[in-house]
Parts: structure tokens; C-alpha cells; sequence
């Protein structure tokens, strides 16, 4: 950032482009300045270097900032899907990318897209999705969620839950149990026992 702040400077100039000094570096700077105090024109050049180096790095930690809380969640499904109501779910799907890959004992199709129904999602940012499914034999390989959790209060399991009931709401899934959160079996009463 330093280089870069001091090449702003000396370009600004004209420094080492070859040209001669504009007359407003003339009038302005070397006159007035580099003429009458030669380090007080030092003392600008780094009281510059701080300002710029500065400002680049809150705008680094900005765009850190913005690029920390976003949840991938990748989950290995293997569910017996219909692929014709599969179709027909993806129809209304804005999709952004297919990905198709076919051998004489496969077909693999991948999918995604980027939900756009807030309500459907718990009021929050919606998730990019990415499906994987087996075209040959009708089976929902995994998904792919993508999540701004700044904006969102999903966790893990509230996505698969609304994904799967999406999906069961279509007619797509053909007898899926979802998995279980592992926080479930800590908060499920015992059963009592049948004689």
C-alpha cells in the first residue's frame, strides 16, 4: 500500500512518466513548498502514506467484514426422488447453472439456483442451492446450501427441514426420513416401555 500511495503521488505529478511538470505541481508544490522548506514536502509524503494506508485497510477489514458469516452446508441425501415432479419443481426455479454429466452406467445432473422467497425462509436472506441427482436411476444425491448468516437465523437443521418439506410439498421425495438434528435425541422424552 505504501509503493502504491507513493506512485499516486509521483504520477500526479508527472514524476517518472517522462513529461515535463505541469505548471499547477509548479506553482502549487515545488515553488511554495519543495522550494522553501524541502522536508516539509517529506513530511506531506508520509502524512499521505498514513491517511492511504489507512483507508485501505478499513476498507480491507470492510470486505472482510462482509465476506465472514455465510454458512456452506453440503448434505449427502441419497433419497429415491420422482424425476418428473423433480422437472416440474425446478421449472419455477430461476436457475443459474446446470451441469450435466452422462456414462453408459450414470447420469449425474447438477442444479442451482438462488431462492428468492423470504417467507419460505423463515423471513430471512434465502439460500443458493445446488442439487445433484442421479437422472438414470431417480436418486437425490446431495444438496448444496449457501447462506448469508447475517442475515438469516436458519441453522443447519432449519434448512434441511424446509428443503425437505418443500420437496415432500412437490412430490418429489419418495419415501425420505429426514435426518435427525443431534440436539433432537437430547430434547426427546423417553418412551415409556411396553410390556
Amino acid at each position: 500500500a505504501g509503493m502504491f500511495a507513493f506512485d499516486i503521488i509521483d504520477h500526479i505529478s508527472g514524476g517518472t512518466m517522462g513529461l515535463s511538470t505541469p505548471w499547477w505541481v509548479e506553482k502549487w508544490i515545488n515553488e511554495p513548498i519543495v522550494a522553501r522548506y524541502p522536508f516539509l514536502w517529506f513530511a506531506i509524503n508520509i502524512l499521505w502514506l498514513i491517511l492511504f494506508c489507512f483507508a485501505v485497510l478499513r476498507v480491507m477489514r470492510y470486505l472482510a467484514d462482509l465476506s465472514t458469516g455465510f454458512l456452506t452446508l453440503r448434505v449427502k441425501v441419497n433419497a429415491k426422488i420422482n424425476l418428473e415432479k423433480m422437472d416440474l419443481y425446478l421449472a419455477d426455479k430461476p436457475i443459474d447453472i446446470t451441469d450435466s454429466m452422462e456414462e453408459p452406467a450414470m447420469a449425474i445432473k447438477k442444479v442451482a439456483w438462488q431462492e428468492r422467497d423470504r417467507a419460505l425462509w423463515a423471513g430471512g436472506a434465502p439460500p443458493k442451492l445446488e442439487l445433484t441427482y442421479d437422472v438414470q436411476y431417480g436418486f437425490l444425491l446431495s444438496v448444496l446450501f449457501q447462506l448469508d448468516k447475517k442475515k438469516s437465523e436458519l441453522d443447519e437443521d432449519g434448512l434441511m427441514r424446509i428443503f425437505t418439506a418443500t420437496l415432500a410439498e412437490h412430490g418429489v421425495l419418495e419415501d425420505y426420513d429426514p435426518p435427525r438434528s443431534k440436539y433432537a435425541a437430547a430434547n426427546r422424552k423417553p418412551q415409556p416401555l411396553e410390556d
